[in-house]
């Protein structure tokens, strides 16, 4: 991701664009407008210049990975696969909707679990082992800034109406995600196949919606 003091060099190439005083109130602005004019669906297109601006700014901010904001539930709201994302991710994404794509942290056991609805009768479930690490960390001032989770896949299953839960072949070893920017509001996070995936807390969702 380029440096936020870069992209501020390059903002006189995006036309008509300011530079934003609140680059998260902007960044919500222009999720909630896509969800707004895509019926919900959140890997519909965005503006992909004004986005990296925003998560550049956001960025610079300091504000990674911590323990204690990450714990709990987390409602999907912008997904762009990468393109060394798996197929399988790429398929379900474009069917996420927000308010019916799920994330939970519990921190105590070190995993999160996923869930997404795929209509009315079809749910996908996935269960992620993570470690932080001080790799992939940045520096705000003298101060560390922890980034990057080290992610395990170890299950994925999926429900079909009444019928029982099938395995999906989603696991894997040894990806990560390094976490871009989290309040108490939104969280950003990009993974190591070139995947960016932005959460809000379901009731700030509400509130902005």
């Amino acid at each position: 991701m380029k440096t936020a003091s870069l992209l501020l060099v390059l903002l006189p190439a995006v036309a008509g664009f300011a530079i934003p005083t609140d680059p998260k109130g902007a960044l919500v602005s222009m999720i909630v407008d896509s969800l707004s004019s895509n019926e919900g669906k959140v890997a519909a297109p965005i503006d992909e210049d004004k986005l990296e601006i925003f998560l550049g700014l956001l960025e610079a901010k300091g504000k990674g990975f911590s323990a204690d904001l990450v714990e709990g539930e987390w409602v999907s709201v912008l997904d762009k696969s990468g393109e060394k994302s798996p197929k399988i991710q790429k398929a379900v994404a474009k069917k996420e909707t927000a308010g019916k794509s799920f994330a939970n942290f519990d921190v105590k056991e070190g995993k999160f679990s996923g869930s997404v609805m795929l209509g009315k009768r079809s749910e996908v479930r996935s269960t992620v082992k993570y470690t932080p690490v001080g790799e992939g960390h940045s520096m705000l001032g003298k101060s560390i800034v922890l980034r990057r989770i080290m992610c395990d896949i170890v299950g994925a299953n999926l429900k079909i109406w009444r019928f029982p839960r099938v395995p999906v072949p989603l696991r894997s070893k040894g990806g990560y995600l390094d976490f871009i920017y989290m309040d108490e509001d939104i969280r950003i996070t990009k993974g190591n196949r070139g995947g960016l995936f932005v959460h809000f807390r379901p009731e700030f969702l509400d509130k902005v919606l």
